[in-house]
C-alpha cells in the first residue's frame, strides 16, 4: 500500500512539473523569436538574436562593429555601408566592454577590421552577467530560461515595445538596422533631462590601464578606436590629458591598433539626445567622419 502511495505521489509529482514546464514552454518560451537568453542583458539578448539570424553577414563583414550603446547608437552602419563599400556588422549592445566580446572571437573572420567607438561611459567594471552558452546560445538556453525565469519573462514583456515602430524615439531603442545599428530618432524622440546632463568625470589611471589590456584580446585584428564627442559645455582640461595619455599608452603598446580622438570635434547640441549618444543626424554626420579618418591611414 505504502509503495502504491509513493508511486502514485511521485508519478503525480512529475505530471505535475511536466505539465508546468509545458505550459511555461507554450506560454512564454515561445513567445520570444527576438531574444537568445544568454545573458541578464535584453540588449545584448536581443543582438545575439541578430548575430544567429545573421551568420553569414557576421562571416564576410570587412568591418565588425564592437562596443557599448557608443557603438550602438553613434554609428550609422548603413551609411557607412554605402560610403566605404564595404560589409558591416554591428555587434555592440548596451553597457558591454572589449573583454565581453572574448566569446566572439572564433566568430569573427582574421580579415574583419573592428570598430569600436568610446566614451567616458566605457571606463570600469562590466555590468554584463553571462549565462550558459553565452554569447549566442543552443538548446541549453532552456536551462537559462528555467533557472532565470522570472528575468527571462521581463524580457518578453519589454522586446516588443524596444523593438517597435516608434522605439526609437526613446534611449531603451533595440531596433537594429539591416547591420545591427540603433539610430535614435531626432524627431519627437523623448530627452530625460537626467541623461541630458549625465555627464561623466574622466577615468582613473587604473581605470585606463585596464581598459588597454583588454585590448589584447584583439591582437589579431586591425583595430580602429574612435573616441566620441561629448556635449560641448562639458568638455574639460583634465578629460582632454587623460585622452592624451591613453592615446601615448595605445601607441606604445599596440601596433594593430589606430586611436583617432574625436573629442575636440564640435557638434552641436541639436546632433545629441544625451550627454554623449547621437540622434540620426549626428550618427550620420559622425559615421562619414569614420569613413575618412579610416581612409586617411
Amino acid at each position: 500500500m505504502k509503495k502504491f502511495v509513493l508511486k502514485s505521489v511521485l508519478y503525480l509529482f512529475v505530471w505535475i512539473m511536466s505539465s508546468f514546464f509545458l505550459m511555461m514552454y507554450l506560454g512564454v518560451f515561445k513567445k520570444q523569436e527576438k531574444l537568445n537568453f544568454v545573458s541578464n542583458s535584453i540588449s545584448f539578448n536581443s543582438k545575439a538574436s541578430f548575430i544567429y539570424k545573421n551568420k553569414l553577414k557576421l562571416k564576410h563583414a570587412d568591418y565588425v562593429i564592437l562596443g557599448s550603446s557608443m557603438s550602438l547608437n553613434n554609428i550609422d552602419g548603413v551609411y557607412l555601408e554605402k560610403l566605404s563599400n564595404k560589409r558591416v556588422i554591428n555587434l555592440s549592445s548596451w553597457g558591454m566592454k572589449i573583454r565581453d566580446f572574448n566569446g566572439f572571437l572564433t566568430q569573427i573572420y582574421p580579415n574583419s577590421k573592428i570598430i569600436v567607438n568610446i566614451s567616458f561611459t566605457d571606463f570600469g567594471k562590466s555590468w554584463i552577467e553571462k549565462y550558459l552558452n553565452f554569447p549566442f546560445g543552443d538548446q541549453n538556453e532552456y536551462y537559462n530560461k528555467v533557472f532565470n525565469l522570472n528575468t527571462f519573462r521581463q524580457q518578453v514583456d519589454q522586446v516588443g515595445k524596444y523593438t517597435n515602430d516608434s522605439a526609437n524615439r526613446d534611449y531603451s531603442s533595440l531596433n537594429f538596422d539591416n547591420t545591427g545599428s540603433v539610430l535614435l530618432s531626432k524627431r519627437n524622440f523623448h530627452i530625460s533631462p537626467k541623461r541630458w546632463e549625465g555627464f561623466h568625470n574622466p577615468p582613473s589611471i587604473l581605470e585606463l590601464e585596464n581598459f588597454i589590456d583588454q585590448l589584447a584580446c584583439l591582437e589579431k585584428y586591425k583595430v580602429y578606436i574612435f573616441f566620441s564627442p561629448e556635449r560641448g559645455k562639458y568638455k574639460t582640461a583634465n578629460k582632454y590629458n587623460s585622452l592624451s595619455r591613453l592615446e601615448a599608452e595605445l601607441k606604445c603598446r599596440y601596433r594593430n591598433v589606430l586611436f583617432f580622438n574625436n573629442y575636440n570635434q564640435n557638434y552641436p547640441d541639436s546632433m545629441f539626445v544625451d550627454c554623449y549618444h547621437f540622434n540620426d543626424e549626428g550618427a550620420m554626420k559622425y559615421s562619414e567622419l569614420i569613413h575618412e579618418q579610416i581612409n586617411s591611414f
